[in-house]
């Protein structure tokens, strides 16, 4: 039997559930990284050195210009949305690195905003902050239940707005550097496995023998580099 390498190969196996066996037998501290330090002062660097998107999003346009004027003197670019529909929009269209987050607005309310964007993959990871008149404490609680990485009150400090704003960007980029480290090995140990299993389907390997060769595989990617792959 010809095995097709793109298709399924045996009971349910198919290319794709490489990624998974692979992500489960990643196993690592970064604290214990030595390269830790150097991954910290890399999202340090680009923190300064890149010009941030931030997402404003608030009803009030004096609002969003108190923002601009805050935040175009600390370095950052400022993109506008006068509602959380035209917010969802911009989102969508070129994600920012962090979004300012009215929570009182006409139509979707801040609240609902952060609940649709934790809902989806692409913008699970996007900082939030949440500026409102409100400072009770329910609203408070609210904000951290829907998603929100942090709550400023008004009127804001511009010491703590940028304060906040820099740390959840340092650890943005801390976490996306984490993700690339992680998923680069996991991108070529793919394509090699489905460059052996073309080099293997072509001497029309029979069932028995492709699940061997997983066997192989899953038994080298779990630690045992001593398998003839």
């Amino acid at each position: 039997m010809i095995i097709e390498p793109e298709y399924h190969i045996l009971d349910g196996f198919t290319i794709d559930d490489f990624e998974n066996i692979m992500l489960q037998s990643e196993v690592s501290d970064v604290a214990a990284d030595p390269a830790a330090r150097t991954m910290l002062e890399k999202a340090d660097a680009m923190v300064e050195q890149k010009r941030p998107k931030i997402l404003v999003v608030d009803d009030e346009p004096m609002n969003i210009e108190l923002f601009e004027a805050q935040l175009g003197a600390a370095g950052y670019e400022v993109v506008a949305a006068y509602s959380g529909e035209e917010a969802l929009k911009k989102v969508e269209g070129e994600p920012p690195d962090l979004i300012l987050l009215d929570a009182v607005m006409p139509g979707l309310n801040g609240f609902e905003i952060i609940k649709m964007l934790r809902g989806k993959a692409e913008t699970l990871f996007i900082p939030v902050v949440m500026v409102t008149a409100l400072n009770e404490m329910r609203y408070k609680i609210q904000a951290i239940e829907s998603g929100v990485d942090n709550f400023l009150t008004r009127p804001v400090n511009s010491l703590e707005l940028i304060t906040q704003i820099k740390s959840l960007l340092r650890i943005k980029y801390m976490y996306n550097e984490l993700i690339e480290r992680k998923i680069s090995p996991i991108r070529a140990e793919k394509e090699s496995f489905k460059r052996k299993l073309r080099e293997k389907s072509r001497d029309s390997l029979d069932a028995k023998g492709v699940s061997e060769y997983v066997a192989l595989l899953t038994k080298h990617i779990n630690g045992d580099h001593q398998s003839p792959l």
